[in-house]
């Protein structure tokens, strides 16, 4: 069953199924990359991501000093994929199934075939670049590749280029966070599409901003 087709009910099930089976996720995994450089840092945790652990694997791609941080930022989900002022909105290609409910679009993938991409896919639009010298989008994922395989979401913003996120065949919520240098003022597309090997990809949901300076929390005493 190609991605696009109608399935059986039990192919149905199946893809309904990892929509609910999200809340009982038991890996967690930090992507952490910037677009001009093709440069990717992907890290398994034990436990979901914290701020802390978020901002320690950003540091490394944060803006250098005396830049310029400002709006505007976006998020938009499954449930709320447009904004209207300034605008933004996404498409979504192939999509198996959407839970409104649980704020989830779901693709299911056959397995690996040849090369190239497959069927789905999602594009986000912005009408206006965060006017900032880097910014930063954020893309929240659950996923998993084919048992043995791996696969690849392929994320792509404005004219930045792409980067290739690996998935391993371990079902696991993906927390992607990508800097790029945004034209300000400008309309900004995302891309997201997908590499043969991936098994199911559920999309949470997406926020783009400048990338501030990072500040590493403090741990409660």
């Amino acid at each position: 069953m190609s991605a696009g087709q109608e399935g059986t009910g039990a192919d149905r099930s199946t893809s309904s199924r990892r929509l609910l089976e999200t809340s009982q996720v038991q890996h967690w995994v930090h992507h952490v990359g910037d677009l001009a450089t093709g440069a990717l840092a992907t890290n398994e945790l034990d436990g979901p991501l914290t701020p802390r652990r978020r901002a320690e694997a950003l540091a490394p791609f944060a803006p250098a000093s005396g830049v310029t941080f400002g709006g505007p930022s976006y998020s938009l989900t499954p449930r709320a994929p447009y904004q209207a002022s300034p605008a933004a909105w996404m498409i979504a290609s192939f999509v198996n199934d959407f839970d409104s409910g649980s704020d989830l679009m779901a693709w299911q993938f056959p397995p690996p075939g040849p090369p190239g991409w497959l069927e789905g896919g999602v594009l986000w639009s912005f009408a206006v670049a965060p006017e900032a010298n880097q910014a930063l989008v954020s893309v929240s994922v659950f996923a998993a590749a084919h048992q043995g395989e791996v696969g690849q979401v392929v994320l792509s913003a404005a004219d930045a280029g792409g980067i290739e996120v690996p998935i391993s065949d371990t079902y696991a919520s993906h927390t992607i966070d990508l800097t790029f240098v945004p034209f300000a003022g400008r309309l900004v597309e995302v891309s997201m599409n997908f590499e043969p090997g991936l098994s199911v990809v559920t999309l949470s949901g997406i926020s783009l901003g400048p990338a501030g300076p990072v500040v590493i929390p403090v741990d409660p005493i």
